[in-house]
């Protein structure tokens, strides 16, 4: 058992004395001095100062000069990482607080937010391994006014929900959203922007790209550890196709000539091969890794996720 306070452990007790033994060498002529480990060096921690140097900063405790833990060296010390990040690394599993919990999930149009989608979508939540959504655990509905839809899930939930057309001909892309971390409480999710079929054609110009109905996109938002946006993150995709292309969505709109996220946090790929797909994202600024997210990517459907640290 390991605990604090004045009891010394015995690596402390020979480390006091062999290191007393040391400093007597050359002016104790008596053997018995350096092989008695029952001698008392203090009693009180002057004891301890008035032995000299060697004994800077040492304390008394069971009647042993105690020297302080030495500082690691500056130079060899692992940078510490900005607040926002400090997570990285250091994430617990989560552990839901009570069997079921309220998930919200807002959707707007990604274009136009201020367009209402209500009546143009309905959302079911399916679990991450049930890949077709056979067997929702939810009924099918539309959103609310204000554009979210709330369901009910299993506590540790960890799936996704189904965005599918409720009109013919679709005015919006069939997205599939999904959940990046287990839900241990009630959670509300950042709003996920919907691509209007109006728009396709503006996505694929804005990529350079010719968009491939047989294949499947991704959109991802790159978030801190309080899952707020972030700037500066390169997104990787675990696998390609002859078709794919990056792109970030720069002040408002996508882009194929940026590097990295702007403040959006907003970026993806169009054609990308379906199955499961592995997206993780890096800082640009120092190479941290932030974390990955796996999405299953469907034939002519949008992918979308949180991209943030997750827990161990």
């Amino acid at each position: 058992m390991f605990r604090l306070g004045p009891t010394v452990s015995l690596l402390q007790k020979i480390a006091a004395v062999f290191s007393w033994a040391l400093i007597g060498f050359g002016t104790q002529t008596s053997c018995s001095f350096l092989v008695n480990p029952s001698a008392q060096q203090c009693k009180v921690d002057d004891d301890c100062a008035a032995r000299g140097g060697a004994f800077a900063g040492a304390t008394c405790a069971d009647n042993f000069c105690v020297l302080p833990a030495p500082m690691p060296d500056a130079a060899s010390d692992t940078p510490s990482l900005p607040g926002d990040w400090s997570c990285v690394g250091n994430m617990m599993p989560v552990v839901p607080v009570k069997p079921q919990v309220q998930l919200t999930v807002p959707v707007s149009d990604l274009i136009h937010p201020e367009v209402s989608v209500v009546d143009s979508v309905v959302m079911r939540a399916c679990r991450k391994l049930d890949v077709t959504c056979m067997m929702p655990i939810s009924n099918t509905i539309h959103p609310d006014a204000s554009g979210s839809a709330v369901f009910t899930v299993p506590g540790g939930f960890d799936g996704y929900i189904e965005v599918n057309p409720a009109v013919n001909p679709p005015a919006y892309i069939p997205t599939l959203i999904f959940v990046s971390s287990p839900l241990g409480d009630d959670t509300t999710l950042t709003r996920s922007g919907l691509l209007s079929t109006t728009e396709l054609p503006g996505l694929a110009l804005s990529t350079g790209a010719v968009i491939d109905a047989t294949l499947g996109a991704v959109f991802f938002q790159a978030a801190d550890c309080n899952r707020m946006p972030e700037p500066g993150i390169v997104g990787m995709l675990d696998q390609e196709g002859p078709g794919t292309k990056r792109f970030f969505v720069v002040n408002g709109l996508p882009t194929q000539t940026a590097n990295a996220t702007d403040a959006s946090g907003d970026g993806g790929w169009v054609n990308v091969p379906i199955g499961v797909r592995s997206v993780s994202g890096t800082r640009m600024v120092d190479g941290l890794f932030i974390g990955t997210v796996s999405v299953l990517i469907r034939p002519g459907t949008f992918s979308y996720s949180l991209l943030a640290p997750q827990p161990l």
